[in-house]
């Protein structure tokens, strides 16, 4: 569900927000925010 184009020589990505909304309705928001609820592991 990501968009890719190239922009020069670099290859962008941008997430199809309205459509995965469409196909997956609350998805996107419940995952951010249990993102934002889990406590940072300091890992990269």
């Amino acid at each position: 569900m990501i968009r890719q184009y190239y922009r020069g020589t670099a290859k962008m990505n941008t997430l199809r927000t309205d459509e995965m909304e469409g196909q997956f309705p609350g998805l996107l928001s419940a995952v951010v925010a249990a993102s934002a609820a889990e406590p940072e592991t300091g890992a990269a």
